[in-house]
Formats: structure tokens, sequence, C-alpha cells
């Protein structure tokens, strides 16, 4: 942890005193077990075929080595508490925004396994819903000593919606189009799911189970459904319908929340390069992530 984690509190939006956090770095290791990656997909495979036996989902590694935070270094939402790693700022909502991720070889199971995060930049924006703070963090995990993923992580920090604008109102702005690509699967987000993947990836962020504070005290109106969780659904069913296939790159943009109070699809559509494009589309049609898939 940098010695500067314990830093005096930054005044409000003071964008430079949190530009100070930028090279901060935390380093995790674990080891990837046969038990974990059979757990990991008893959570996330759901009613389309396996991808093959022995084929692991490379966005595994989002629940490998996850920072053990003790209970009393998180906050009233049951994140770690800001100014440790990420800068302190003070904004109520934090959304993992997107993700950029290269895989260069598989985690191995049974070797050792070192995620290097490292945070890289902070910028300010102004959308419809007020000022946004992005925080921009680079993380590299190798396996066996070799660099298996390596990844750029945007987080995006926005403001209490206003009592008029719906719960769970698009984080980063715009309005998301209706989704016409081909159905891969439909997915139930029930509380069980949510859940387990909390506890696969030591998530204790309380929208994900708390129902009334998710409902309370964040006016959204269900659970809300892990955005990590989401991509790894798309990716998953991506490799259901294209077995035998190896990843180069994924990336996936969250553009509005998903709840535990319907069923979302996941819809794929292939490009002439072998390409696809995949979305996450509400029970009103609306899409709220997209992802992007290369094969090698």
């Amino acid at each position: 942890m940098s010695p500067h984690a314990m830093d005096a509190p930054v005044n409000s939006l003071d964008v430079d005193a949190l530009r100070s956090w930028m090279g901060r770095t935390v380093v995790t290791t674990d080891v990837l077990t046969t038990g974990a990656v059979e757990r990991f997909n008893a959570t996330t495979r759901g009613s389309v075929t396996s991808s093959g036996a022995g084929s692991v989902n490379p966005l595994l590694v989002w629940a490998l080595a996850p920072e053990a935070v003790a209970h009393h270094e998180l906050g009233e939402d049951g994140h770690p508490l800001r100014g440790e790693f990420l800068p302190p700022v003070p904004l109520p909502r934090r959304m993992w925004a997107a993700s950029s991720l290269s895989f260069y070889r598989a985690l191995a199971v049974g070797e050792p396994a070192r995620t290097a995060s490292t945070v890289r930049d902070v910028t300010l924006k102004h959308g419809s819903t007020g000022p946004l703070v992005f925080v921009t963090v680079e993380r590299a995990t190798t396996s066996a000593g070799e660099l298996a993923v390596h990844e750029e992580q945007t987080i995006v920090y926005r403001d209490t919606p206003a009592a008029a604008r719906p719960a769970g109102a698009v984080a980063t702005g715009g309005t998301p189009l209706a989704d016409t690509s081909d159905v891969l699967d439909t997915v139930v987000p029930d509380p069980v799911l949510l859940m387990r993947y909390s506890a696969l990836t030591f998530n204790s962020h309380r929208i994900h189970y708390d129902r009334p504070y998710a409902m309370q005290t964040e006016g959204y109106p269900g659970l809300v459904v892990h955005g990590p969780l989401i991509a790894t659904l798309l990716l998953d069913r991506y490799m259901a319908h294209h077995p035998g296939t190896d990843i180069s790159t994924f990336s996936f943009r969250a553009r509005k929340p998903l709840f535990d109070t319907a069923p979302f699809t996941i819809r794929g559509r292939t490009d002439i390069r072998g390409n696809l494009s995949l979305s996450a589309v509400d029970a009103c049609g609306e899409v709220c992530m997209t992802a992007e898939v290369t094969p090698r």
C-alpha cells in the first residue's frame, strides 16, 4: 500500500489533489485452484451448453486475488474506505463503467498468480447527472511467472440522482438504443446469482445483496446486477456458441444498470472478420451493456 494512503481527505472535487493518487499500486497474490474454477463455472454458466470440458472463462481473473479488506476498513456502502488505494472522490455513487482486456496466456491451475493494480489517471467531466469523476486503473496479472492478462479499467463516480430523475438513470449520459441482434440466452438475475458472484469476488458492496439498502438508501428499484458479472455472462455465452475459440481481447462498456427485478437477454452479432459484438438488453429492449470480443 502506498505510504500516502492515509492522507487528509480531499476537498470537494479538488481534481489536482485527487490526481495525486496517480501511480499508487496495490499487489495481490493467489493460487488458482480446481475448486475455484468449479465454483466460478457453477455460478456463471447458465442454460446454454457449456463451452467445453476444462475451458475457463478468462474473466475468472476478476475473482482471482481480490484485495482482502478488513471489515473495519469498509464504508457504510460495504466498499473499502476511499483514500486508500482509490482516491477519496466526494461523490456517493461508484460504477465500474468499462474495461478493456488483452489475454496472453491461460490462467494456470495450481500456479501462483500475481495482480498489480495501479491508478493511472483521474479526470473530471460533466454529464446530464452533474459532475463525473473517472478513475483509470491498470491491472497486470501474471500466472506461472508470465503475463496472462492486461486490463485497463474505468471507474466512474457521480452524484445521487435528483428526486425527479428515475433511480438507476444512465451514469455516463446518452440514451441506450434497442438491440435487434441474435438472442444468445436469457438470464434471470436472482438474488442467489448475485450473492454467489459477490462471494466469488469478495465484493461486499451492499447494492448487490442488501435490498433495503439498495432501495431506501441508494434509491434503486431492486438489487443491482454487478457490471463485471454481466460482462462475464456475455463472454461465457460467446464461448458457449464458439467452442474452442482462443480469445485475444475483450472489452465492455456499461450504459445503464440492470436489476434483479426482471430477466435480461444476451445478444450477439458476428462481423465478417469473426469479431463479435455483444449486448445485454433489459426487459424494455434497452441496451444496458455492450461488449466486443476478438478471437486470436
